[in-house]
């Protein structure tokens, strides 16, 4: 019986520590800095956010992002070889599977240079998991911040994370 009470302890207790984000602060001098991971796409019930993330907020002098996805909103996307032309006949059917799975016409994945295929598989998938991009973490502090007249920096704009991904081997 004690080892039945210890599991499900156990149990609760893992699933209640992995359910909160992971949010760091690094000091140096007069500087704090608030870290944590965010998601491009959420869900209704993401929010209100934990407390452990909005709490720092208010004092905040600037907000560090991947890329401020409200500004940057012109780029090209990339051209490349097609996926169809880099895959097997075994790997064409597992993608045609995929396709209907998701349901995105096979023809559109065929044609994309892989790393576009890719994304829009992860895209669809996310829908069908009722994710929104509307709702990513990382729009929602943009727009706090944008509400609140905080300076964003921005690491790379979306074009930079466009042209790296397609400039992988094998057309990303």
């Amino acid at each position: 019986m004690l080892k039945v009470i210890t599991i499900l302890i156990s149990l609760f207790y893992c699933t209640y520590t992995a359910a909160e984000p992971t949010v760091w602060q690094a000091k140096k001098g007069q500087l704090t800095f608030v870290l944590m991971g965010s998601v491009h796409m959420g869900k209704p019930d993401f929010y209100p956010l934990p407390s452990s993330i909005l709490d720092p907020f208010p004092h905040t002098t600037g907000l560090v992002v991947e890329a401020d996805l409200n500004k940057d909103t012109q780029f090209e996307i990339p051209q490349g070889a097609t996926t169809k032309s880099l895959l097997n006949k075994q790997e064409l059917r597992r993608l045609t599977e995929i396709a209907k799975e998701i349901g995105v016409p096979e023809i559109a994945l065929y044609n994309m240079p892989p790393w576009q295929a890719a994304m829009a598989i992860q895209q669809a998938q996310s829908e069908q998991f009722e994710l929104d991009a509307t709702l990513g973490v990382d729009l929602h502090f943009l727009s706090l911040a944008q509400k609140k007249d905080i300076p964003i920096i921005a690491f790379e704009t979306v074009q930079e994370q466009l042209d790296m991904i397609a400039s992988m081997g094998k057309d990303g």
